[in-house]
Formats: C-alpha cells, sequence, structure tokens
C-alpha cells in the first residue's frame, strides 16, 4: 500500500513539473511565472519526500546531509 502511495506522489511530482513549464512558456507575465516557480518548488518538495521517506537514504546519507535545510533556502529566496 505504501509503495502505492509512493509511487501517486511521484505520478503528481511529474504532473506539477510539467504543469509549471506549460504556465511559464505559457505567457511570459509576472503573474504566470510567479505561479510556475511556486508550482515547480512544490514538485521539488515533493520529490525531496519520497527520497527523504524511502531506503536511498541509507544507501547515500551523505546526499540527505547535504539536501536537509535546502527547501527552507528555496522558499526564502523566491
Amino acid at each position: 500500500m505504501m509503495n502505492l502511495i509512493r509511487l501517486f506522489l511521484f505520478a503528481q511530482s511529474l504532473f506539477t513539473v510539467f504543469l509549471s513549464g506549460g504556465l511559464f512558456f505559457r505567457n511570459r507575465s509576472l503573474k504566470s511565472t510567479a505561479i510556475a516557480g511556486f508550482t515547480l518548488l512544490y514538485a521539488i518538495e515533493l520529490l525531496y519526500f519520497l527520497y527523504g521517506t524511502g531506503a536511498m537514504v541509507n544507501i547515500y546519507p551523505q546526499l540527505y546531509r547535504r539536501i536537509y535545510f535546502s527547501i527552507g533556502f528555496l522558499y526564502g529566496p523566491f
């Protein structure tokens, strides 16, 4: 059951990346660019959650330590 939920979250993050790309390239207004940026950050956060809760953390722990505080820094400057 958990694998099904993780698969759904992965599909949602990929869909969100494509959605943000479509919003960004549709028209170059500030509104579309801002919504596309926040949508892309949400997709990155979903992928980060999947990485942090999976078995990859046990295999590559140095990546988890390097990326641990980056989500806060992503939203800060944006």
